[in-house]
């Protein structure tokens, strides 16, 4: 009996063809690689994550709205404690399993992938354990009783993330976007509807701490039926285990590192300000999160799996590839930070009560450490795709240094406000060290640095005086929002030009440029 597995994307054709079959034995025979260009996959990959992404932020604000309405300002701010270890414990599940078969040769080996889906449930295991340990002294540190139940019932997302199928990362591998889209999109609706149906019968934290559960059940039950190749089932190799050590192990130092340079925010913030004030800055970091969460996704699932192949076999190109690959995704995300600075204010006004409109200037201050997290994340991704993993760790450690030291002293002399350019500071100290480690592995890259950083200045300039320059004009709430929107989407609508003129004709004059660095 013989089981074809379909794994990569032929840019060629409509359909995508099996290039990977597993014998009897259960040996991985690959289809001799493909020789595709970075565009294709870039222009392919993007769309589909861009489509996806969209749909799901459409799916998330309305039933943002919803939860708002329905629920106090104080529920998001005991929630955004919670998510401290939700989204660590997500993040600890994964300890480099996704780059690691993205990147080894072995990555279509089923001993390889068995053996990574048995040690990615130990750590689920385990990771669920130490939420339990936590809660209690969660629940006495900042004082809420309710830790200590909601804990160990939100750590079961890293117990049923475990057993996500190794399925996932290796579509990744060959490329399998649409699936990949589909596959995200589905489990976020589901536990998005989930959620808001909980929230209208429950009306406490409950509702989101439960909801929050749903995707992970659904990505696991919706991946085995959307891709194809043999089911998962506990081994271990020896020759696997420590391949998958040895690649994670600064990576799972790195993971620790970003978990508390991430989320020490609200670990500091829920002992510095009141729980509805940690509520309203927890609903501006979600709309930060929605381009960040795009971007984080269009570098590990297009630009680390494309940079992967090309360095498997053609390494003389992977220069030019990371250069051009890594400009389109700064380009994008310059406008989207961009755009966050502007319109953040008149978004919030418009859709939100009284009680979040803070978030708007909040948001506005988050652009900017999102900023120097794309450009470190388009970075790492050309590390990772050659297989160096220790600066992540260096990277993560100055992050997490920088903001624990800055974070507080901006709170002390300037409130919120000065805590988040703190936080923003830690992000740039991050950079900082992966571009030291890009120098002196792969080649500098802070000239295309400052050229897409120069580009996002001048667009929020350009959209901040033209904002104020029509102030006093409109006599009613309603004009003054359509004259701002109108002028910063005017800016940003040229910037879009810029970086489309860019990319279709400046590319080989970049990388002549950088690669002479």
């Amino acid at each position: 009996m013989r089981c074809d597995a379909e794994m990569t994307w032929n840019p060629t054709s409509a359909s995508t063809r099996p290039a990977v079959s597993f014998d009897d034995a259960g040996t991985a025979a690959t289809a001799p690689p493909q020789r595709f260009s970075l565009k294709q996959v870039a222009i392919r990959g993007s769309m589909w994550m861009i489509c996806g992404h969209g749909a799901q932020q459409v799916l998330r604000l309305g039933s943002n709205l919803l939860l708002t309405r329905l629920l106090f300002p104080e529920v998001f701010g005991l929630m955004a404690l919670v998510s401290v270890f939700m989204r660590g414990l997500a993040m600890f599940s994964d300890i480099g399993i996704r780059p690691a078969i993205v990147q080894s040769k072995r990555g279509n080996d089923p001993g390889f992938l068995n053996t990574a889906w048995t040690l990615q449930i130990l750590r689920g295991f385990s990771l669920w354990l130490g939420t339990c340990a936590l809660a209690w002294p969660a629940a006495a540190f900042y004082g809420e009783p309710t830790l200590m139940r909601v804990l160990p019932v939100a750590g079961l997302a890293a117990l049923i993330a475990g057993f996500t199928p190794t399925k996932l990362p290796v579509a990744s591998r060959h490329l399998l976007f649409g699936r990949l889209a589909f596959i995200e999109l589905t489990a976020q609706a589901v536990g998005i509807l989930g959620t808001v149906a909980l929230a209208l019968l429950m009306r406490s934290i409950w509702a989101l701490v439960l909801g929050s559960l749903i995707p992970a059940l659904v990505r696991i039950a919706v991946s085995h039926l959307a891709l194809a190749g043999p089911v998962n089932h506990l081994q271990w190799e020896k020759e696997s285990s420590r391949e998958l050590l040895r690649f994670g192990r600064w990576i799972l130092v790195s993971t620790l590192l970003t978990f508390c340079a991430m989320q020490t925010d609200r670990m500091m913030l829920g002992k510095l300000v009141t729980l509805d004030v940690l509520g309203v800055y927890s609903i501006a970091f979600g709309f930060i999160l929605a381009g960040k969460q795009l971007f984080e996704r269009l570098t590990s699932s297009v630009l680390l799996p494309a940079l992967a192949g090309i360095g498997r076999r053609r390494p003389d190109d992977f220069r030019g590839a990371f250069v051009a690959g890594r400009g389109a995704l700064l380009s994008g995300g310059a406008l989207g930070c961009a755009g966050a600075v502007l319109f953040a204010p008149l978004f919030f006004e418009t859709l939100y009560d009284p009680r979040y409109h803070d978030a708007g200037w909040m948001a506005q201050l988050l652009a900017v450490g999102l900023w120097f997290w794309l450009l470190e994340s388009t970075s790492t991704a050309g590390l990772l795709a050659r297989g160096h993993t220790v600066p992540l760790a260096g990277a993560n450690t100055a992050n997490l240094l920088i903001t624990v030291i800055a974070a507080p002293l901006g709170f002390y002399y300037a409130g919120v406000s000065g805590f988040i350019l703190g936080w923003g500071l830690g992000n740039l100290a991050g950079l900082v060290v992966i571009q030291m480690s890009l120098w002196r592995l792969e080649g500098a890259l802070a000239g295309q640095d400052l050229a897409f950083t120069a580009m996002l200045g001048g667009l929020v300039g350009a959209g901040l005086c033209l904002q104020w320059s029509t102030q006093g004009w409109p006599t009613t709430d309603a004009a003054r929002w359509m004259i701002e929107g109108l002028s910063s989407a005017a800016v940003l609508g040229s910037g879009a030009a810029v970086a489309l003129l860019w990319m279709r004709n400046a590319r080989p004059a970049l990388e002549s440029q950088v690669s002479s660095e």
